[in-house]
């Protein structure tokens, strides 16, 4: 998925692939004006910013953004049943385990630095059950993820040139 939103960006910002611009510079120079089509949404503190962001933490902030959503729900909606539930027949092969939506969670909440062990992930339906600072939280924690992300993809470009220059 990060090679298919590469290729559109490469698209849009008029760049081909001998141009060897990197991913994390194609995100930060196609650049989009503020969206007004939802400006009635938002506080008068708010402002929303079209900022590119990686697939991967586009999917890990949708995937905490819907996890919020479950958690405020009544206790007797199944999205809520079925996120809590424990699946306790059958039998998987040998080998690693799947991983599950809520492994996952827990993996997220880790990146964006808002549970660090599970003893926290306790308090999750606490956390969620004001939606402002949820998203607030969330959307923070996507920003530092963001920024940890660009930086490692920097250093990694890096590390590799250096190593071509020296064979």
């Amino acid at each position: 998925m990060n090679g298919l939103q590469y290729r559109q960006l490469r698209t849009i910002s008029g760049k081909i692939w001998k141009d060897k611009v990197s991913h994390v510079e194609l995100l930060q120079a196609v650049k989009f004006g503020t969206n007004q089509n939802f400006e009635w949404a938002l506080q008068e503190d708010e402002t929303k910013t079209p900022d590119l962001k990686s697939v991967e933490t586009m999917i890990r902030l949708s995937r905490l953004r819907y996890t919020g959503h479950v958690m405020r729900m009544d206790n007797n909606r199944l999205p809520k049943i079925i996120l809590h539930g424990e699946i306790n027949m059958g039998k998987r092969k040998v080998g690693r385990p799947k991983q599950n939506f809520r492994s996952c969670i827990k993996e997220d909440l880790q990146c964006f630095n808002i549970c660090n062990n599970s003893s926290d992930l306790a308090q999750l339906s606490q956390i969620t059950s004001n939606r402002k600072t949820w998203r607030k939280l969330i959307n923070k924690g996507a920003e530092q993820f963001q920024m940890e992300w660009e930086r490692r993809r920097v250093e990694n470009s890096i590390k590799r040139k250096t190593v071509q220059i020296q064979i």
